[in-house]
C-alpha cells in the first residue's frame, strides 16, 4: 500500500460519516499511527490503525475507553489498499454498525465473518461465472454461496475458499446443505432415496443431473460431503 496516508485513510472513512473527534486522535503509538473516528450520535469508535504498510480497522471500544493494546488493534480487520478500504471493508463496517455486539472480540470477529462473507459469495460468482453449479441459472437473487463442508465444520481457511463451495439454486443449495443429495467426483448427482420420486419431479432433479464442470480443489471437500451424505443414507 504504497504512499498510503493518515489523511487518505480519514478521506475515505469521512465519506462513510466517520470522523474525527477532538482528543480522540492519538498519532504515533505503537510504532504506527491510530486515526480514531466516530459516527454522529454514536458512542462506538472506529479505530485504524496505520502500520507496516497496512491499515487494520477494529471496533473494540466506545468514547471514554482507553487506546486499546496494540494486539487489539492489530487483531482488526486488514485492509491492504485504499480499494479495498472503500470497496468492502468500510462499506460494510457501516451497514453492520448498529448491530455490533458490544464485547470488543465479538465485534472485531463479526466483522471479519461478514466481510468474509461477502469475499467468498463474490468468488463464486467469479468461478462459476454467475450462474448456478447445476443448472445455470444465472438469476442473482435466487443464487447462494454454498459450503460444501458447512460453517460450522470448516476451519477459518476453509470458511473462506471458494472451493469448498458451489454456487447453487435455493433449492439445490437446501438439499446439499441437508445431505438429500451429493456428488460423484466426476459431479454426478447423487439423490437420497428418502427423496421420493414424486418429489424428485417437483423439484426437477433427477439421477444423471451433472455439475457444469468440477475443480480439482473441490475434491477434497466433496470427499468429506459425500461421506456424510453415505452415513446419513444408511440410517434411512
Amino acid at each position: 500500500m504504497a504512499g498510503l496516508t493518515g489523511s487518505d485513510i480519514t478521506y475515505i472513512a469521512g465519506s462513510f460519516g466517520f470522523t474525527d473527534s477532538a482528543g480522540m486522535t492519538e498519532d504515533d503509538i505503537y510504532g504506527g499511527r491510530l486515526f480514531s473516528l466516530r459516527r454522529a450520535n454514536s458512542q462506538r469508535i472506529l479505530d485504524c490503525f496505520l502500520k507496516s504498510n497496512a491499515v487494520y480497522l477494529s471496533v473494540s471500544r466506545n468514547i471514554g475507553d482507553e487506546v486499546p493494546a496494540e494486539d487489539i488493534l492489530l487483531g482488526g480487520y486488514k485492509a491492504e489498499s485504499l480499494e479495498e478500504l472503500k470497496d468492502s471493508v468500510l462499506p460494510l463496517i457501516v451497514s453492520s454498525w448498529n448491530e455490533l455486539p458490544v464485547g470488543e472480540t465479538e465485534a472485531t470477529a463479526e466483522i471479519k465473518r461478514r466481510i468474509g462473507q461477502d469475499r467468498y459469495r463474490k468468488d463464486l460468482f467469479d468461478l462459476w461465472d454467475g450462474a448456478c453449479a447445476l443448472t445455470g441459472v444465472d438469476i442473482p437473487d435466487l443464487l447462494v454461496a454454498s459450503h460444501i463442508v458447512p460453517w460450522s465444520d470448516a476451519d477459518n481457511q476453509d470458511r473462506i475458499d471458494p472451493y469448498n463451495g458451489f454456487l447453487f439454486e435455493a433449492r439445490i443449495d437446501k438439499l446439499f446443505d441437508r445431505h438429500l443429495i451429493s456428488f460423484t467426483d466426476d459431479g454426478l448427482m447423487l439423490i437420497s432415496s428418502s427423496v421420493s420420486e414424486e418429489n424428485r419431479r417437483r423439484l426437477g432433479i433427477h439421477e444423471g443431473m451433472k455439475l457444469r464442470r468440477i475443480y480439482p480443489e473441490n475434491l477434497v471437500y466433496l470427499k468429506m460431503h459425500r461421506s456424510k451424505y453415505q452415513e446419513l443414507s444408511k440410517g434411512e
